[in-house]
Formats: structure tokens, C-alpha cells, sequence
């Protein structure tokens, strides 16, 4: 059965830009709920006790297709997801323009682009409930006050935010912007505005293991700032992104 899902999200809701549904299969057999099925075992079964352990829990999802079974494909109203802001692409670079054009934004109805923003919402509900099935395990091990927790993402998703839907080649918030969330012992209760990066997150476990980072590492530890140590703040972030060959134009597609 999970092969007819994947088949079905394919077949439904991948060929097409824009593309969204609500798959017919349960929610048991979706990648997010067998991925965090293979975590829990993990967690039971497979790791070592007696040593520490390190769990990279990775899901796709919110992700084309934009698909999700019951009940999440019906926890959200259409009617009731808003809009993102207007944008005038006259002014944006082409690159923009193409993806517009590519992604069918300058042809999606409003209430399409609801509805699928809607499906959006329900994927991502989706692991909200597989993380706290996590999260609930190790409180049953014994592991929840010893073992350090990061919720991250690898970029965002415009979801008809400037004119752009899925992920492309533009550092709007709506695709750097991503969540970064510690939890675990030493890491109080706070929350910062200080500009941080995916790189800093290698040397900042290094440094809450006791471990020297190797000489070289680009990114800076946020050991001091979960501690509530003196911290310097980093003065800029360096964002890049870009495909091979040259782009394609407006009057290429």
C-alpha cells in the first residue's frame, strides 16, 4: 500500500504545476508516519544504550506533490487559508519571471491556490504529529532531559509568495527563512533574533559535546548564546544558490 500512495501522488498531483490532492490511502502508510515508525524503532530496539546515540530524522514533507491523507488533507478550510501579498514582477529580475511562468502562478485561480496552500498546511500537521510521537518516545526511554534536540529545515517554499510557488533560485524570507529550534539540557528558555546559519549547527554540537571543531569550519558555535554566555552577534549571513548553463528566458518556454 505504500507503494500505491507514492504511485498515486505521483500520478495526481506531480506532473502538473501546482498540483495538490488528498490521497486516498491512509495515513499509516505515508512517508512521514513510516519515517517516524523507523525512528521509534530505532530509538527501542536498535540503539546501543549503553553509549550516546545520534538521530537524523529527515522528512520530505511539506514537499511536491503536495498531497496528504485524511484527516489531514481536511484539517484546513480553503476558504479560510489567506493569500500571500500581491507582487509586481516588473521589476524582478527574469530568472523570476520564468518561474512564474513555469510554476502556473499567472494561471492558478485564487481559490487553487488556496486550496493547495491548504494541503501545505495539512502536510506540515502531519509531521507536527510524527515529531511529538518522537518526542514522546524518549520521554518513555528515559532520554528526554539528556539528549539535545534540533528542529530545522533545508529552505522554505513560496507557496504564491511574490509570485513564486514551490522552492526556486531567490532569497526571499519565504525560502531562507527556515525554523531553528533547540531543546535539551543547558538550553534554556528563549528565544533570538541573532542572524544564525545551517553551518553553525555542525561546531555548536561539537562545542555542547565537549568536542573541538576542526580547523577551517566556516560556521560559529551557538554554544555560548544557548547558555546565555557573552556572545558575539554574526554581522551578515552569505546566502547563494544557482543552477549550470545559462538560464532560460521568457520567450524560450
Amino acid at each position: 500500500r505504500v507503494k500505491e500512495s507514492v504511485a498515486w501522488a505521483r500520478e495526481h498531483c506531480w506532473s502538473a504545476p501546482g498540483g495538490y490532492g488528498t490521497n486516498p490511502h491512509p495515513a499509516e502508510v505515508s512517508g512521514t508516519h513510516l519515517l517516524a515508525e523507523t525512528a521509534l524503532g530505532y530509538l527501542a530496539d536498535e540503539r546501543d544504550a549503553t553509549r550516546p546515540f545520534f538521530l537524523w530524522l529527515s522528512f520530505p514533507d511539506p514537499h511536491t506533490p503536495y498531497q496528504a491523507p485524511e484527516p489531514y488533507a481536511s484539517l484546513y478550510d480553503p476558504a479560510d487559508v489567506p493569500l500571500p501579498p500581491a507582487d509586481d514582477l516588473a521589476t524582478k529580475p527574469e530568472r523570476q519571471r520564468v518561474a512564474h511562468a513555469m510554476d502556473a502562478v499567472d494561471r492558478t485561480p485564487p481559490e487553487h491556490l488556496q486550496a493547495m496552500r491548504a494541503i501545505h498546511y495539512g502536510m506540515t500537521n502531519a509531521i507536527d504529529d510524527a515529531v511529538a510521537r518522537v518526542l514522546a518516545s524518549l520521554a518513555e526511554l528515559g532520554l528526554a532531559d539528556d539528549t539535545l534536540i534540533i528542529f530545522t529545515a533545508d529552505h522554505g517554499d513560496s507557496m504564491g509568495t511574490h509570485g513564486l510557488a514551490q522552492k526556486q533560485n531567490a532569497f526571499y524570507d519565504s525560502i531562507t527563512r527556515v525554523p531553528l529550534m533547540l531543546a535539551g539540557p543547558g538550553v534554556g528558555p528563549q528565544r533570538s533574533a541573532e542572524l544564525t546559519s545551517l553551518i553553525d549547527l555542525m561546531p555548536t554540537l561539537l562545542e555542547l559535546a565537549g568536542l573541538d571543531a576542526p580547523a577551517g569550519v566556516e560556521g560559529r558555535s551557538l554554544a555560548p548564546l544557548l547558555r546565555g554566555q557573552p556572545h558575539t552577534p554574526a554581522e551578515c549571513i552569505v546566502i547563494e544558490s544557482g543552477s549550470p548553463g545559462e538560464p532560460p528566458t521568457l520567450a524560450e518556454i
